[in-house]
């Protein structure tokens, strides 16, 4: 096999994996607190022959960063954290700053931001924490449902309060929401309730997209007969 300047065939160059790879990995790693080498064997295991190589990578990266003083975002919160772990007099004083520690969207938090909420509010122990666990969208950053899902046993004695009133969806939206959610496997179990009433969603189903198109077209034009004009009207779509 032909081999360049680096004695690396151009076939073995092909297995390898790539730059974004290595540098996901070091994300998730860094982000749910656990080794590299641990994320790989999740992240990536079709490379597994060339983990070892990957670590050496890896290692001389960090020690460049190291000797560059870089930091990325990832790299200044695990900075911080470890900060806030070993320097009690630091810790101290951002939490006499802030007293109140409040946190938005925590259902998709992952365990590092977790940990660094933990430390900032350890000495007054006022933490409020808001967040949705049927909204959870970042689990590909390492996002964790669990720091939701196990808030009240993380934290005993809290008070929870259920925020049940939707002002975005009719009541027909919600009932199907709902509905779904009974099924649900885990979460937090709640009911919401609108404040408009509305059409009942209906559910098609297509055998491809030019169908799914063509349906599209079909009922807007209906809704802009009835009265409805495209302006008014909205298409959302999903690629699973």
């Amino acid at each position: 096999l032909y081999q360049d300047e680096t004695g690396v065939s151009k076939q073995r160059r092909k297995e390898y994996p790539t730059v974004n790879n290595l540098l996901n990995c070091m994300e998730l790693a860094a982000n749910k607190c656990e080794s590299v080498e641990d994320t790989m064997q999740d992240y990536m295991p079709e490379h597994s022959a060339y983990f070892t190589d990957c670590l050496s990578i890896i290692e001389k990266y960090m020690e460049s960063k190291k000797a560059q003083l870089y930091l990325n975002f990832t790299d200044i919160l695990t900075v911080f954290l470890q900060y806030l772990r070993e320097i009690p007099d630091f810790c101290n004083m951002l939490a006499d700053q802030s007293p109140y520690i409040m946190c938005d969207e925590y259902q998709d938090t992952n365990l590092l931001q977790d940990l660094i909420l933990s430390e900032l509010s350890r000495a007054h122990n006022n933490l409020c924490v808001v967040g949705d666990d049927n909204q959870s969208i970042y689990r590909f950053r390492a996002a964790n449902i669990e720091n939701i899902l196990n808030f009240e046993s993380t934290h005993p004695g809290c008070t929870v309060i259920k925020l049940t009133e939707n002002y975005r969806s009719s009541q027909e939206i919600l009932d199907v929401s709902n509905c779904m959610m009974t099924h649900a496997e885990e979460g937090i179990k709640k009911t919401l309730h609108g404040q408009i009433h509305g059409d009942k969603p209906m559910l098609d189903s297509v055998s491809g997209g030019t169908h799914g198109a063509e349906w599209i077209l079909r009922k807007a034009a209906e809704f802009q007969k009835d009265g409805d004009p495209l302006s008014h009207q909205a298409v959302l779509v999903w690629n699973a």
